[in-house]
């Protein structure tokens, strides 16, 4: 599958609400294609034309990584602000012994669940994007002739909220602790036999769905035009166009999981600021 379409499938897979903040990778992919015209064909008259257009589409990429940044930054601000209302939550819990318990056990664990989700989907939103710069990049600098994608993304990529996010994985990890916390509290029983028999039921149903591995570092060099845009990225969600190798199959850390189905040369022509 093309990355250009694998993105799309992961955008209208991913929340409504985030559309207009992943990466424009068509819009990006037309400007390279307006460059290279100028560069094969109106080279010899029009070579200011050409500088401007490349001037024009790193300016549009770096809208870009500003756009995605700004909203993956505040996207983890929230999911932070998030574990700690569900820190609370279980805490108030467990002070608590009485009829009420079991329902709101079992609402917390459900709240739980749905809060690892989103975590899931932030971290999908910052891989995919990660690679798609380095992709679009690459794209680049084959159709120009150009060497511009290493340091682009250790000059500006790899400084980017989105590229690295250890807060976010600290979330994630957090969180399953505490839904294991849930699992062992005895008073807590009833929720988790809830929880448990819903997942089976949920289990039965995406039976052929696959996990890949946890997250990890990311290469810019990592993956092909011709390889699934999922198959490379080291993230925790399941994806159906994914068939893991018996080395990437891991058994899920975290039980409520199974409720998600969803070259270092400068470019002479171009300082990058």
């Amino acid at each position: 599958m093309k990355f250009g379409k694998g993105l799309l499938h992961e955008i209208l897979q991913s929340n409504p609400e985030w559309a207009p903040f992943w990466l424009n990778y068509k819009a990006l992919k037309k400007r390279i294609k307006v460059v290279t015209h100028f560069f094969m064909v109106l080279a010899n008259w029009y070579s200011s034309a050409e500088s401007e257009l490349e001037v024009a589409f790193f300016r549009d990429l770096q809208t870009e990584l500003k756009k995605i940044s700004l909203f993956f930054a505040a996207e983890e601000k929230r999911c932070s602000f998030r574990y700690q209302q569900l820190r609370s939550m279980l805490k108030v819990l467990k002070q608590k012994r009485g009829k009420s318990d079991a329902f709101e056990s079992q609402r917390l664990m459900f709240a739980s669940v749905h809060f690892y989700r989103e975590c899931i989907r932030l971290e999908n939103f910052a891989v995919i994007n990660y690679q798609g710069f380095s992709k679009i990049l690459k794209k680049h600098d084959k159709m120009t002739g150009y060497n511009t994608c290493s340091k682009y993304m250790r000059r500006k990529v790899n400084l980017s909220s989105f590229s690295s996010y250890p807060n976010l994985l600290q979330i994630l990890s957090s969180t399953e602790e505490m839904f294991h916390a849930v699992e062992r509290d005895t008073c807590m029983a009833p929720a988790v036999s809830s929880i448990k028999f819903n997942m089976k039921s949920q289990r039965t149903m995406n039976s052929g769905s696959a996990r890949t591995p946890a997250p990890g570092c990311i290469s810019v060099g990592a993956g092909s035009s011709s390889t699934p845009v999922v198959s490379s990225l080291p993230s925790k969600f399941p994806s159906s166009h994914h068939t893991p190798s018996k080395s990437s199959a891991i058994a899920a850390s975290f039980p409520a999981s199974v409720l998600w189905t969803p070259d270092d040369q400068d470019a002479d022509t171009l300082e990058l600021q």
